[in-house]
């Protein structure tokens, strides 16, 4: 058996070939698609490969899975002696992966299957834009309060609003720019309609997401998003361990300040009001509804301070707003 290490690049791969202990073979393969397979088809069911978590190692992975016996994927942070090594050199990265799977020190993360893969890249690509949504109201917004015009009374991006812009004091460039950026809401606003019909469709046809959904306030949308965070839910031992992956479960710290990992309570000083802000309308348009103010001053409930970085601390922190603070947790009715 040989165990194959993979220092993975934007453009190359070097890998490593360990057999008894010794490197016998090390080579640079180009990541592209049949370079690759071409390079798979050399190894054999026995071989054992080795590769580092980056942006493209999930289609790495894919390709080789069919050709040798496991893929391994270890997670970068944790391998300290690549990540606090002196010498970093491609060569002693792709050895030392496989040196360290040989002897079993290698830190290993879950891999996800294809369906959650593509349930994730499919809430990334609804959470890119529901962004521009928010940047384009956020300009147009900002065309109407430098020409000194008070806000509109009603909802500035229905029907009704976007034609009050028409009989408005606006400079013509100005105004030029601003039936862009109209324009320019129509078309993604559909998208976004779109992925929402697909994500909906799919919700329906998910068991798992319909036990979701019979929690109050939790859409389909946001079932997708905690499914697609969660994957396999039998890779968790234990109901902790999964409270702890997305940040919830309590830490006492020295002074003893309850942490909640991503998640933090919501009467705490949030540094990045701006993103505090942003979240908040992102919650909105997830829940159909607006995000009081005041709810924020309860400590019962939950807020991300970096919920536009990672979807799994979005997920939860929408699912937890959506919930009235005085409304007791209910079990599923669905067994």
């Amino acid at each position: 058996m040989q165990i194959v290490g993979m220092d993975i690049h934007r453009s190359f791969v070097q890998v490593a070939i360990l057999e008894d202990g010794t490197i016998i073979r090390q080579l640079r393969v180009d990541v592209v698609h049949h370079r690759l397979v071409a390079f798979a088809k050399t190894l054999s069911l026995e071989d054992e490969v080795v590769i580092e978590v980056t942006g493209n190692s999930a289609a790495v992975e894919r390709i080789l899975r069919p050709h040798v016996k496991r893929v391994a994927v270890a997670n970068p942070r944790l391998v300290r002696t690549i990540a606090y090594a002196r010498v970093k050199t491609d060569k002693v990265d792709a050895r030392t992966l496989a040196k360290l799977h040989a002897a079993g020190f290698l830190p290993e993360v879950w891999v996800a299957d294809e369906d959650t893969q593509s349930r994730r890249r499919q809430m990334a690509e609804r959470a890119g834009v529901l962004a521009q949504i928010i940047r384009i109201k956020a300009r147009m917004k900002a065309i109407l309060h430098a020409n000194l015009i008070p806000p509109y009374k009603g909802y500035l991006f229905g029907k009704r609003g976007q034609h009050w812009p028409h009989s408005l004091p606006l400079p013509s460039k100005e105004r030029a720019m601003l039936q862009r950026l109209i324009t320019e809401l129509e078309r993604v606003t559909k998208q976004l309609s779109e992925i929402d019909k697909v994500v909906a469709q799919q919700a329906l046809d998910d068991r798992r997401a319909l036990k979701l959904m019979t929690i109050p306030g939790v859409s389909s949308v946001v079932a997708s998003n905690v499914l697609a965070s969660i994957g396999d839910i039998a890779r968790f031992q234990s109901p902790d361990k999964l409270s702890s992956y997305f940040g919830l479960t309590p830490r006492v710290g020295n002074r003893e300040s309850i942490r909640q990992g991503m998640v933090v309570l919501a009467h705490q000083t949030i540094r990045h009001r701006r993103t505090r802000r942003t979240n908040r309308k992102r919650a909105e348009y997830d829940l159909g509804a607006p995000v009081q103010t005041p709810c924020f001053e309860i400590p019962a409930l939950f807020w991300a301070s970096s919920v536009s970085q990672t979807m799994r601390s979005r997920a939860v922190a929408i699912s937890v707003l959506s919930r009235p603070a005085t409304m007791p947790r209910q079990p599923s009715s669905i067994a």
